[in-house]
């Protein structure tokens, strides 16, 4: 573990999951906040599947580039 870091939490310890987006399209990911200021997102389609944790601060920064542009998928 990195100084001055908590460890990544166990998928048990977060709660609240819930969906990232309310259109019935299918295209959403549930989300789970955690101890220690942790984010879990997971698949709706496969909830017992595999879950992807990562810091508060790391998710808001994904959010944040996302909403002004900055994380814009490559062109082709």
């Amino acid at each position: 573990m990195i100084e001055g870091t908590t460890p990544i939490p166990a998928v048990t310890e977060f709660s609240g999951w819930r969906k990232s987006n309310t259109s019935d399209d299918g295209a959403c990911v549930y989300i789970a906040d955690g101890p220690g200021g942790w984010v879990a997102l997971r698949d709706s389609d496969d909830p017992s599947g595999a879950v992807v944790r990562i810091p508060r601060k790391s998710w808001d920064n994904m959010v944040l580039g996302i909403q002004n542009g900055s994380l814009a998928p490559a062109e082709m």
